[in-house]
């Protein structure tokens, strides 16, 4: 699904100006789809710019992230 995402543009490469983390909200993660319940760790990257606001489950958001910067890294320049 991440790989799939990224490359559709659905989830970003680039890094988060920041990154947040806390309880769930039960909002469906951009990952997977389930939601983050509020015994569940939610973890929201944050940009500058105007995009859409993505949450993840702890364990989605580590595939987006290791996902992301292999991909970034094969890339050539």
């Amino acid at each position: 699904m991440v790989r799939q995402k990224l490359e559709v543009g659905t989830l970003p490469y680039d890094d988060p100006a920041t990154l947040l983390a806390g309880t769930g909200s039960g909002r469906a993660c951009s990952v997977c789809g389930h939601p983050i319940l509020p015994s569940q760790t939610e973890v929201q990257p944050r940009y500058d710019d105007k995009r859409p606001v993505l949450v993840f489950h702890i364990v989605c958001h580590g595939l987006w992230d290791a996902e992301r910067r292999v991909r970034r890294y094969r890339q050539p320049d």
